[in-house]
C-alpha cells in the first residue's frame, strides 16, 4: 500500500507503512491509538529481530536489547533471540603501537550471567583468537583468578585494548576457587573448568564447586581448541580461571582433558570472554 503523505492514521494504513498484518476482525480505516500503534510496532520489531544477524547489529543495540532482560522476562528474551546463538562477529582490536585487527567473537551462550546485582545479561561472548600467552600470576605466587596478573592486566590496561567495544560491556560475577581467591566482578574473564562444559567433581583437575554455569558452545570440544583461534599455534591445551593449588591453574585440553599447570612452566593461550 502506497502512502500519499495526508491520508489519516488508521489501523490500515499503519499497517501497511509498518508491514505486519492486521486481525481479521480490524477495520482497516479505524483510526489508530497508541495501545495498538505500540503493538504494531512491538510485532514489527519482533520480525525483524527473527532474521537480525549479529554482524549487522552494533554493540549499541546488543547492550540495549540486554539491558530491557530482567528475570521476569529472561525465558522470553532468550527464546526471542536465539537464533543469534554462536553467531560471529568482528571486535576492533588497537594496540598502544597503533598497530589494529579485528578479532572475531562468538555468542557463546546466554542468560548464563549476571551483573553485580544479580539482574541476568543476556549475550556472553568468547574471542575467537588466541588472546596471548600471559602469565597467569606472572611468577610463583598466585592468590588464584582473584589476585592474577592476568585478570589485573584484562580488567585493566588490556580493557583499552578493545575501547570500541568496553563502553558496551557489562561488569559480570565470577565465581572463582573459593580456597584461593574470592568472587570477581570483571568485564574481561577467562572460562573456569566448569563454564568449559567440565563436569564438576568430574576428575584430579576440575573443579570441585560449580564455578558458574556450563556455556553450550564449548560442548563442543573443537570450540575449545586454540588451532581454531590462531592456526600459526603448536598449543593443545587453553588456560582457565580455576585454581588447582595455589601455584597452578587447571588447564583444559582441546579433547577435553584436564591438568594442571604450574604457572611459571607454562603459559598456555586463554580465551578471553565478555558480557553485552
Amino acid at each position: 500500500m502506497a502512502l500519499t503523505g495526508n491520508e489519516p492514521l488508521s489501523v490500515g494504513n499503519v499497517a501497511a507503512a509498518l508491514g505486519v498484518s492486521i486481525s481479521s476482525g480490524s477495520t482497516g480505516n479505524k483510526p489508530i491509538s497508541a495501545e495498538n500503534l505500540k503493538t504494531m510496532m512491538d510485532v514489527q520489531a519482533a520480525e525483524r529481530s527473527k532474521t537480525a544477524r549479529l554482524e549487522d547489529m552494533s554493540w549499541s543495540q546488543l547492550k540495549e536489547i540486554s539491558d530491557a532482560t530482567n528475570a521476569d522476562n529472561l525465558d522470553q528474551m532468550v527464546e526471542k533471540y536465539k537464533h543469534l546463538m554462536w553467531q560471529r562477529k568482528d571486535v576492533h582490536v588497537v594496540y598502544p603501537n597503533g598497530s589494529d585487527f579485528y578479532a572475531i567473537c562468538a555468542c557463546i551462550d546466554m542468560g548464563k550471567d549476571v551483573d553485580e546485582n544479580g539482574k541476568p545479561v543476556l549475550f556472553t561472548f568468547a574471542m575467537i583468537y588466541e588472546h596471548n600467552h600471559a602469565q597467569y600470576a606472572n611468577g610463583s605466587y598466585s592468590g588464584g583468578w582473584d589476585k592474577s596478573t592476568m585478570r589485573t592486566n584484562l580488567n585493566g590496561v588490556e580493557a583499552n585494548y578493545y575501547k570500541e567495544l568496553t563502553p558496551y560491556v557489562t561488569p559480570v560475577q565470577k565465581k572463582n576457587t573459593p580456597e584461593f581467591g574470592s568472587d570477581t566482578i570483571d568485564k574481561y574473564w577467562i572460562p573456569s573448568a566448569t563454564e568449559m562444559c567440565i563436569p564438576v567433581n568430574s576428575g584430579d583437575y576440575t573443579d570441585k564447586v560449580a564455578l558458574g554455569k556450563p556455556y553450550s558452545w564449548f560442548e563442543n570440544y573443537k570450540a575449545r581448541d586454540p588451532k581454531n583461534f590462531d592456526l600459526y599455534t603448536n598449543d593443545n591445551s587453553v588456560m582457565t580461571r580455576s585454581s588447582y593449588t595455589k601455584y597452578s591453574y587447571i588447564s583444559i585440553s582441546n579433547r577435553g582433558a584436564s591438568s594442571y599447570c604450574e604457572d611459571y612452566d607454562v603459559n598456555y593461550p586463554s580465551i578471553l570472554c565478555f558480557c553485552v
